[in-house]
C-alpha cells in the first residue's frame, strides 16, 4: 500500500461505498472480488479481497 501512497483508510473506504466489478471463481482457495471505490481523497482504487 505504501508504494501506491495508500492509507488502510483509503482502503477501508474503497470497499465500504466501493462495488464489485469482478468475480475470481476459478481459484482453489475460494473466490475472489475486485472491488472499486474511491479512497479518502477521491482517487479511484481497485481491492482485491475474499
Amino acid at each position: 500500500m505504501a508504494a501506491d501512497d495508500l492509507e488502510f483508510a483509503d482502503v477501508k473506504r474503497a470497499i465500504e461505498t466501493g462495488r464489485i466489478r469482478r468475480r475470481f471463481t476459478r481459484n482453489p482457495r475460494g473466490t475472489r472480488y475486485e472491488i472499486v471505490g474511491r479512497s479518502t481523497d477521491e482517487r479511484e482504487i481497485g481491492v482485491i479481497c475474499r
